[in-house]
């Protein structure tokens, strides 16, 4: 005869303590594991919107020589100088080089414009850009 906390097998209904600890071992693991992606993820979210902050910082200097006088460009830009004014990531510098080509007449300036900055890691991370400006 079946009374209500019996079930058709004879045993008691429910789940046994053993069942309930390997349950919630698995519901560990798994949201361990999802907190661990999402933790990732956000990290790296930020490094790229570290990098596109860079690039943008990266193409304001380029733009700002570009539209500089060709002759005041090294006045305004010395060579090996680090550019203030755009220091929105930490440890953020902006170097202006000029590296020398010979056979290139003087309506010709190869510009370099590198930007390092630190990520949140606290690792070094840099990117560069190469132009020819002409008078």
């Amino acid at each position: 005869m079946n009374t209500g906390s019996e079930n058709r097998y004879g045993g008691q209904g429910g789940f046994s303590l053993l069942e309930l600890l390997i349950a919630a071992a698995i519901l560990v693991v798994v949201a361990m594991s999802m907190i661990y992606g999402m933790t990732l993820n956000l990290r790296l979210q930020q490094n790229a919107r570290a990098a596109d902050t860079a690039l943008t910082d990266l193409i304001t200097v380029r733009d700002e020589i570009l539209a500089s006088p060709f002759d005041e460009i090294k006045k305004r830009f010395p060579d090996g100088a680090t550019v203030a004014g755009l220091n929105r990531l930490p440890g953020e510098t902006i170097v202006v080089t000029y590296p020398t080509h010979e056979d290139v007449s003087s309506f010709l300036i190869l510009v370099n414009v590198e930007i390092s900055w630190l990520n949140n890691k606290r690792e070094q991370r840099s990117r560069s850009i190469e132009f020819w400006r002409k008078k």
